[in-house]
Formats: structure tokens, C-alpha cells, sequence
């Protein structure tokens, strides 16, 4: 397959966006498989963490670091994580 079309095996690097449809599950959609195969999918996650506090609170980007239900106390702790997965895909 490779001899015949050699772009079904160049390296594809393309960022997925993150998506929710209603109520359901956040998921991401992988547009442009042109060939059924196994992909590697990363997810990159910076945030912060207060150990004094269990539970979690929303946060986004625009907020700018403000915490507003943490006082001047907790002791806010910055983490990152890679997640990664493998995945089958169809073609489209």
C-alpha cells in the first residue's frame, strides 16, 4: 500500500480539540483519516492543586490563577501531567 501511495505513511502531527455534545461525554474527533490504522493520541494538563482541599473546582485559562474559594492559606501546588493513549480509527 505504502509503494502505491506513499503519503498513507508520512508522519501526521495534528492537534484534536476537545469537544462536548450536550450532556454527553467530553471526546475528541480525529477529521482527515484517510487511512484505518492505530494512532497515538497525547493529552498535555497543567493546573493547580490544593492538598487542604478534596474536592475539585472548575478552572480555565481566562481565569488568570485566581482561586476564589481558596484563602491565603492553602498551600496551592502546580502540577503537569501527559497523558497518552492508542487508538484503532476507520477511515472516513
Amino acid at each position: 500500500m505504502e509503494r502505491d501511495n506513499p503519503d498513507v505513511s508520512v508522519m501526521r502531527d495534528a492537534e484534536l480539540h476537545l469537544v462536548q455534545h450536550d450532556d454527553g461525554p467530553v471526546h475528541a474527533h480525529a477529521e482527515g483519516t484517510q487511512v484505518p490504522g492505530v494512532y497515538h493520541a497525547s493529552l498535555y494538563v497543567v493546573g493547580t492543586y490544593c492538598p487542604d482541599h478534596t474536592a475539585a473546582e472548575p478552572s480555565t485559562h481566562q481565569e488568570g490563577g485566581h482561586h476564589a474559594n481558596h484563602g491565603a492559606g492553602c498551600r496551592l501546588e502546580q502540577f503537569t501531567r501527559i497523558l497518552t493513549t492508542t487508538v484503532a480509527l476507520m477511515a472516513e
